[in-house]
């Protein structure tokens, strides 16, 4: 892989990143609050799960706002626990 398909691999990602920031998929009538980088980070990654087929369709019959919220805590915590579990390395 070289340079140039790094970046706009890297700027596709930033795309979803701010995509899931503004359209939150655990964003209902009891939103979540947290605003954790954690959070952030899975609200980048379903951004990108939503954006392909098959599988997006089964994320929005979820429309339970709890359950989406359940989703992106579990999500974020598996993160902070990667984050964690690399700085032992």
């Amino acid at each position: 892989m070289n340079e140039f398909n790094l970046k706009q691999i890297a700027e596709r990602n930033q795309i979803k990143y701010d995509y899931g920031q503004k359209h939150r998929y655990d964003h209902g009538k009891k939103r979540n609050k947290l605003q954790t980088w954690e959070i952030k980070a899975a609200r980048g990654i379903m951004s990108d799960l939503l954006n392909r087929r098959g599988i997006k369709w089964e994320f929005y019959k979820i429309d339970n706002p709890k359950i989406r919220n359940e989703i992106v805590n579990a999500m974020a915590a598996i993160i902070g626990i990667a984050y964690k579990d690399k700085k032992k390395d």
